[in-house]
């Protein structure tokens, strides 16, 4: 099989498809397709250029200090699935405190770990 002329002729085929999406003749040479290419890509430069004109430019944002975050207010926002807010125990009703275990009386883990 001769790899050469499969290669030549794949590159063909892609010069042709190239020249076809951008809608040139499948039979244009290099050069001129060298000078169309430089033709778009100035003009795509210029319309970016333009573009750019009309936007307003945006100072990038500075970090603040330690010292501000500091002073800045704090806001406490509830966690979606967090922790619920911890009961104090002058909410509790009688029968809560009387089921409340002591630190004595709790379980505790007597498993050994081995590793």
């Amino acid at each position: 099989m001769d790899f050469d002329g499969v290669a030549i002729d794949a590159h063909s085929d892609l010069d042709a498809a190239v020249a076809g999406a951008y809608g040139w003749p499948t039979d244009i040479s290099e050069d001129q397709a060298l000078a169309n290419l430089l033709e778009l890509n100035l003009a795509r430069e210029a319309f970016n250029e333009h573009a750019k004109s009309g936007l307003k430019t945006r100072k990038p944002r500075r970090r603040p200090t330690p010292e501000e975050v500091r002073r800045a207010p704090q806001m406490k926002l509830p966690i979606a699935g967090g922790r619920k807010s911890v009961v104090g125990p002058q909410q509790l009703t009688t029968e809560d405190r009387e089921n409340q275990l002591t630190s004595a009386e709790r379980p505790r883990n007597t498993k050994r770990r081995t590793s």
